[in-house]
């Protein structure tokens, strides 16, 4: 029989350690962890972030890993040198304790909506509020 630490993996970041806190990590590189089956869970892989001057990780769940796909991309190897901020959460209410949150700080934005053709029509509405407004008040 194995023995198992009790607070798990102690190369990994706990949240539970960081209450209140917000860190600002770079983002060295990223691991695949592979998790083997248990009785309650199936074999299921996560990835894990390493940080730049940093020795423990943070596994990410499917929802930080979500929110860095949509940030950053699906192909992983473009994520070293990013920066993120991370956040503890509170999960107690759930049975979860504390956790994660992770938010992308140097996103690349997509401007797919263009602002320049609505310009004319505020520029009109702002003309004709001027004008009742005073009337109003």
């Amino acid at each position: 029989m194995q023995q198992f630490i009790k607070e798990g993996n102690t190369n990994d970041l706990k949240a539970k350690d960081f209450i209140g806190k917000n860190l600002k990590l770079t983002i060295d590189r990223v691991e695949v962890v592979k998790y083997e089956a248990s009785d309650s869970q199936p074999a299921n892989s996560k990835a894990a972030l390493h940080f730049v001057g940093k020795e423990k990780r943070l596994v990410l769940n499917s929802t930080n890993t979500e929110t860095l796909v949509q940030a950053y991309g699906a192909d992983d190897s473009g994520w070293a040198g990013k920066e993120i901020s991370l956040t503890t959460k509170d999960y107690t209410d759930k049975g979860f304790g504390h956790g994660w949150i992770v938010t992308p700080l140097q996103v690349e934005f997509n401007d797919d909506i263009p602002f320049a053709f609505a310009l004319p029509a505020l520029i009109g509405f702002a003309l004709a509020v001027n004008e009742v407004a005073p009337a109003i008040i």
